[in-house]
């Protein structure tokens, strides 16, 4: 859209499941990029599609977070980054009160290695 007004949320598991490569997602959205969702899962072997993925913990997946950080430090990304845990919508996952203070301490870990 030609607006400088409107900009874009990347979250960035969702293309990964589609088989968009990261610098692909990174070309179309990183000049309107305000804002980035931080998520990690992998293929689900016993999904009934293949981009139905199973969420992880941080760091316990196969989605590049650490590629995606440095993508966004490089292309000058100041913007937020929020993580997303969707324990109401899958209840097998861990329980928020080990999953975000788990997030929150890889990605300082993670952001302050680039």
């Amino acid at each position: 859209l030609p607006s400088p007004s409107l900009g874009a949320i990347w979250d960035i598991l969702h293309p990964l499941r589609f088989g968009e490569p990261v610098a692909a997602s990174w070309e179309a959205l990183g000049p309107r990029l305000l804002h980035v969702h931080i998520k990690d899962g992998k293929p689900d072997p016993a999904a009934a599609k293949p981009e139905d993925w199973a969420l992880t913990l941080l760091g316990e997946g196969a989605v590049p977070v650490q590629e995606i950080l440095s993508l966004l430090r490089a292309g000058g990304y100041h913007g937020i980054l929020s993580v997303e845990w969707e324990k109401h919508w899958h209840p097998e996952l861990a329980e928020p009160e080990v999953a975000l203070p788990q997030h929150a301490e890889r990605l300082r870990e993670w952001m302050a290695a680039q």
